[in-house]
């Protein structure tokens, strides 16, 4: 049986500005797992190339050389991130389809991923989903530049919990 999960309200959630490929919240890419750990005031042991802070619901992905090179915003708890006024962590799918639409429309890349999530090459940006209890949610997944153009294949890059959508 599903659990039962309380989705944080945007209400609950902290507020992130995302400066595409650039920086996500306090956390700008290409920093060291030791200044992610003080901007998030939490520790968090790194594990082939990964670690989650489970109280703020977010989990960072380094490359070989310990450098920061995505985020992902946990759909139950994670903070919340804003494009154009739009929300996008812990979103039923149907209401990123009108963003998604128009932010293609308005000349950013679109394309599906690996595992069929809409991706931007030009953002840095794969909206991920994650099942909570009965529901979808969207679950965003930013990376710096120097992984944006891999989008399409970041599944070699990073570990296989990214990529499945119950956790």
């Amino acid at each position: 049986m599903w659990e039962d999960l309380k989705i944080a309200t945007d209400a609950e959630r902290q507020t992130w500005e995302w400066e595409p490929l650039q920086r996500v919240g306090p956390l700008p890419f290409g920093v060291n797992h030791e200044h992610v750990e003080r901007a998030l005031q939490n520790t968090a042991r790194v594990h082939n190339h990964y670690a989650a802070f489970e109280r703020q619901g977010v989990d960072v992905y380094y490359d070989d050389g310990g450098a920061l090179r995505a985020v992902a915003l946990n759909a139950v708890r994670g903070p919340q991130a804003f494009m154009n006024g739009t929300a996008l962590t812990g979103r039923l799918p149907s209401e990123l389809r009108l963003w998604l639409t128009r932010t293609a429309d308005a000349g950013e890349r679109l394309f599906m991923g690996t595992h069929d999530d809409p991706a931007f090459h030009d953002l840095g940006l794969v909206m991920r989903s994650q099942m909570c209890g009965d529901y979808v949610r969207s679950l965003p997944l930013f990376v710096a530049a120097e992984w944006a153009e891999r989008l399409g294949h970041l599944a070699s890059q990073v570990p296989e919990r990214e990529w499945n959508t119950c956790r």
